[in-house]
């Protein structure tokens, strides 16, 4: 969510009258600066993010796990409160919590400060400096987590990603036997590529979304890679979008699953007319199917951490482009048909979008790696991406 978003949310929280939760926790005035507050707002947040996420809310004071009085942070203590946050939750939390953000919002022209835990991909978090090391989350409390509670949760992020294998792994398999004509291209050598995003939340995979409302908000795909994207057609798993390339029929699809995934086929970004691949061409669709997928999932779920899964077909001898000689020099070669690359784990922050090059690079290297290069040639010595014209 937005700074805007958090705001609205957590205003409409309080004047609601909501109560604290597994995912809420209201606090009156901020930590102390001690070794103690500390250790405090690590084991607060570790827990959160050992549980389903949630919201840490400073500056308001609750009775009976109720809110009962705003009494605000002071405006000249948000700056520094809000470092000192950000500095105690890298340094007291094992791992870091990746995608946490610490959120100044008003209420009533009084500030507050949002700590916006997510449900973590790394769990469990530890708090070294506390005795009892590992923390979750309670309906209003935090407390230590038994032995078997750890096991339970590094056995649920296995399961996850055994889970996630395992749906990759069948719609791979769909795609590679879509349609006629997709067949007839991947036989030939022409190639492509599926593109899958799965969001990471409590509920995930168990959880099925509304069609229509999925309907609503995503009639359609406009522009897709620079092509017209069909109407949204149902399915009895989510939504399809199809493109096609003009000459031959099928380019392409779009899939929005109900349980939140989102799948981009794409049977164009890996040939063009038996030249090599063309670099600058598949790392734009990656970006593009990066940013949109996760978009779309995003809204559908609310998830702010995700699991990419990129595999392609082509042909072993089949060379890439690099730079802006495509065609010609550093004509390094595919060794094998089929190409799964390593699942890559991405959380999301505010203004996310405009970072999508860095967010993946992890991918993007290992595709340029598949053929025979030792990372993406469209990063610059600074990590900015600059792809060459």
């Amino acid at each position: 969510m937005t700074g805007p978003e958090i705001e609205r949310e957590i205003s409409a929280m309080i004047r609601g009258g909501i109560p604290e939760s597994l995912r809420l926790e209201y606090k009156a005035f901020p930590y102390e600066a001690t070794e103690g507050g500390r250790k405090e707002f690590a084991k607060d947040i570790a827990g959160f993010a050992n549980r389903d996420g949630g919201y840490l809310v400073i500056g308001v004071k609750e009775k009976a796990g109720r809110p009962d009085e705003v009494v605000g942070v002071p405006t000249a203590d948000v700056d520094n409160v809000i470092l000192w946050l950000e500095s105690v939750s890298r340094s007291h939390v094992t791992p870091v919590i990746v995608g946490l953000k610490i959120v100044h919002i008003q209420h009533d022209d009084l500030d507050l400060i949002v700590v916006d835990v997510p449900q973590s991909l790394d769990q469990p978090h530890e708090v070294p400096a506390a005795g009892k090391r590992f923390f979750v989350r309670e309906e209003r409390s935090v407390r230590a987590m038994s032995r078997e509670e750890i096991k339970y949760v590094i056995m649920r992020q296995e399961t996850l990603m055994r889970r996630v294998a395992d749906v990759a792994n069948a719609r791979w398999r769909g795609f590679l036997d879509d349609a006629s004509s997709a067949r007839d291209k991947l036989a030939t050598g022409r190639g492509g590529s599926l593109f899958q995003v799965f969001p990471v939340f409590s509920q995930a995979f168990a959880l099925k979304f509304d069609l229509p409302h999925m309907m609503e908000k995503y009639p359609n795909f406009k522009a897709f890679h620079g092509r017209d994207v069909a109407s949204a057609k149902p399915r009895l798993d989510g939504l399809e979008y199809r493109y096609t390339d003009g000459n031959s029929g099928f380019s392409g699809f779009v899939r929005l699953h109900r349980d939140g995934a989102v799948e981009i086929a794409d049977t164009e970004v890996m040939e063009l007319d038996g030249k090599p691949v063309p670099g600058l061409l598949l790392v734009n669709s990656l970006i593009d199917s990066t940013r949109r997928a996760i978009a779309a999932s995003a809204t559908i779920t609310g998830a702010s951490s995700f699991i990419i899964d990129f595999r392609a077909r082509t042909e072993p001898g089949q060379g890439i482009a690099f730079f802006s000689d495509p065609f010609r020099s550093h004509r390094n070669e595919v060794d094998r048909a089929e190409l799964r690359f390593d699942p890559l784990t991405v959380s999301i922050e505010e203004g996310w979008e405009a970072s999508t090059p860095t967010l993946i690079r992890p991918l993007l290297d290992q595709v340029w790696q598949a053929w025979g290069y030792v990372n993406c040639g469209y990063f610059n010595e600074q990590g900015e991406y600059a792809p060459a014209r």
